[in-house]
């Protein structure tokens, strides 16, 4: 049955005005579609936000039915960012995705592995695979380093690919994995008197393999993951030395650490064992 059409959109529209959306004349029965582009009377673009699509029906006796359904008109990307963070949330850095697509990133992926995983340093980095919204494929490569130039230390991170405009809107996360450079030189470490016996004052960790311009850490924990003793090597230096205290007898883990900077290189654990 033939009957008056009426379809309006109201709601969140920049500047406090509303949009209304006429439709006018008569449509048969069956079913019918109309699209809303998202713009107001003018043709302009309306701003981000929730609306209410209305549409009445009137029968041929003044019988008015009524529609309502909302829906989510996302705000107009300004601009997109790729931020990468570190396994404790921290902000590595953000690349600014109009410096390899002028058209906005639709979605993210990897490229050289199904586990994205990757080797940084000699060549490698972290392959980003990307589609725009012109459907092309974009290919980015993240060298590792942190927005202070700094290559990051191994470990889990999350890509998000951001759109920044009225606020922080994440489109997309992805996980991936960071291993250490494969050619970067290994290290040893030998640490004694292990066991560690009552006359003992010093617990001395020899290294080597660290290189000029590096230096190293040690941090001792007990098996309840409590920190006993820390020490940092002189830069470049072999050996590091800590000074035995008032520790109870059992086993203990030494982690050690060869760092450039803030970055770190390699790390390597060992089982301590204490007879006081």
């Amino acid at each position: 049955m033939p009957g008056g059409f009426t379809l309006s959109a109201s709601g969140l529209v920049e500047g406090g005005k509303g949009v209304d959306l006429i439709f006018p004349g008569e449509i048969q029965g069956g079913e019918k579609s109309l699209v809303w582009t998202g713009t107001n009377d003018n043709g302009q673009p309306v701003s981000g936000g929730t609306y209410t699509i209305q549409v009445q029906t009137t029968d041929p006796f003044g019988n008015i039915q009524t529609w309502t359904k909302s829906v989510a008109v996302l705000p107009q990307i300004s601009s997109q960012s790729l931020n990468i963070y570190n396994s404790a949330g921290e902000l590595v850095t953000s690349m600014n995705t109009t410096a390899f697509s002028s058209s906005p990133i639709t979605n993210i992926g990897f490229g050289g592995t199904s586990k994205a995983a990757f080797v940084l340093g000699s060549g490698g980095g972290v392959q980003f695979v990307m589609q725009n919204s012109n459907g092309g494929q974009v290919l980015e490569t993240w060298n590792g380093k942190s927005s202070s130039g700094q290559v990051v230390s191994p470990g889990s991170y999350i890509v998000e690919l951001v759109s920044n405009g009225n606020g922080t809107i994440v489109m997309q996360s992805k996980g991936f994995v960071v291993l250490g450079d494969i050619n970067q030189p290994s290290f040893t470490v030998l640490a004694g008197p292990n066991p560690v016996g009552p006359s003992d004052k010093e617990l001395v960790f020899n290294i080597k393999g660290i290189q000029a311009g590096e230096n190293a850490n040690v941090q001792l924990y007990n098996v309840s993951g409590e920190l006993i003793s820390e020490g940092l090597g002189a830069n470049g230096s072999s050996k590091m030395l800590l000074k035995i205290g008032n520790w109870s007898s059992g086993i203990y883990v030494a982690v050690v650490e060869v760092n450039s900077g803030p970055s770190v290189l390699n790390r390597t654990l060992l089982k301590i064992a204490l007879d006081r």
